[in-house]
């Protein structure tokens, strides 16, 4: 048995002491060789780690919440299955128990990590995303998503969680300027590939980190902003599905083609538009069945560019709002790190999450590998707010002399 000071700050024995270090290899193998079924490897580590290590013990009470949640998610897939039972229906199903997988075996056990090799990934790492955008197997939007996400997750595990008393105003710019500079490789990828998505993902990340870092609100006043969020995306949504019928459409989308070749919408809006005109009657509350896909001929095989529309679509009002608790709960989560900057770090990490599948699908489908670096972020943060309540439950025992 190994002994293992992480970044987390959490000694463990563990018969995998470096297990977030594994995850980050198999990633880095899987972009390497370009072989995507490699991906799998993730969860079944995940699972070996469950169920061996920590021998599915639920930790936590965020992590006893989401478990129920991804539990009843996972049901409504399942009956879904009743309206389009097809081998990709059951699919979706398996990568959904994937993400499901990923985040207990992050939530349920004490996290190892080797910061040495996390410094070496970010090299490599972003090495291989320039390789990879030149092999046809990838889209550039995709390659673009990775770099993006997968620079993110290493910036975290390569950030500090304590901050000594004679350091933290020095230890709080360091992690700023880590995040911007680690970012600038996949924001000039992002403009050079013309994935626009990715680049103003990266530019909200940056945006968001400075805004929590600067202010610091009650826990109410970030309750208030989840629920402003969800009501915010809704408006987003009508507003860009009826884009095309403002009078300054036309210019403005003059400037999208000229610096990034693409229409403002990229057919999203019809695609979104025409799709949600197929739900009828009790289908906005059960959905069209598991798996299914558009009718649109170019994106029949492909998904609906929006993870949250395609939960609508697929398992109805019931998916979607269970989605939505599920993001609630893994962000009242975060609200609740003490530490300023780290706590900001987390939460623009979940901006960013949120705004790439407002335009992307990838959480539980389609793009599923870049879903998984997503997940894994989420549950690292959700991660850290266990760390503080199991220290602030020792110091209150302490205190009482227990």
């Amino acid at each position: 048995m190994l002994r293992v000071n992480s970044s987390l700050k959490v000694k463990t024995n563990s018969i995998l002491p470096n297990y977030i270090t594994l995850l980050c290899s198999i990633i880095l193998i899987t972009i390497i060789t370009g072989k995507l079924c490699l991906e799998y490897l993730i969860p079944f580590s995940a699972l070996f780690y469950f169920l061996v290590k920590e021998k599915g013990v639920i930790r936590g009470c965020a992590g006893k919440n989401i478990f129920l949640l991804f539990g009843t998610f996972i049901a409504i897939q399942v009956m879904g299955l009743i309206k389009n039972l097809t081998v990709f229906s059951l699919k979706n199903i398996m990568t959904s128990g994937c993400m499901f997988l990923i985040i207990y075996s992050i939530l349920s056990g004490k996290v190892g990590i080797q910061k040495g090799y996390i410094k070496i990934y970010y090299v490599i790492a972003c090495a291989a995303m320039l390789l990879l955008s030149k092999a046809e197997i990838i889209t550039q939007n995709t390659t673009a998503g990775g770099m993006t996400f997968l620079s993110l997750l290493l910036i975290i595990l390569m950030s500090e969680e304590r901050y000594p008393s004679g350091k933290k105003r020095k230890r709080k710019y360091k992690t700023a300027v880590r995040l911007v500079v680690g970012m600038i490789p996949a924001i000039v990828f992002s403009l050079a590939v013309s994935a626009r998505t990715a680049l103003f993902v990266n530019l909200f990340l940056i945006m968001f980190y400075f805004l929590f870092s600067f202010f610091d609100f009650r826990a109410r006043t970030y309750r208030n902003i989840f629920c402003i969020m969800v009501v915010a995306i809704i408006a987003g949504l009508v507003f860009y599905i009826n884009i095309r019928n403002y009078s300054w459409y036309t210019t403005l989308n003059a400037f999208s083609y000229q610096y990034f070749g693409k229409n403002i919408d990229s057919s999203r809006s019809y695609l979104w538009r025409t799709s949600l005109a197929e739900l009828h009657g009790s289908d906005w509350i059960w959905g069209l069945g598991t798996g299914i896909t558009p009718l649109i001929p170019r994106y029949a095989n492909s998904s609906f560019h929006n993870s949250f529309i395609q939960t609508l679509m697929q398992n109805g009002a019931v998916g979607l709002v269970c989605l939505i608790f599920i993001f609630g709960v893994i962000w009242n989560a975060l609200a609740q790190i003490k530490e300023r900057s780290t706590r900001a770090l987390f939460m623009s990490a979940f901006i960013a999450v949120v705004a790439y599948n407002c335009m992307e699908c990838c959480l539980l489908q389609n793009k599923a590998f870049l879903g998984m670096i997503q997940w894994i972020i989420l549950a690292i943060g959700v991660r850290y707010t266990d760390v503080y309540e199991q220290e602030n439950r020792k110091k209150h025992m302490k205190w009482k002399g227990i």
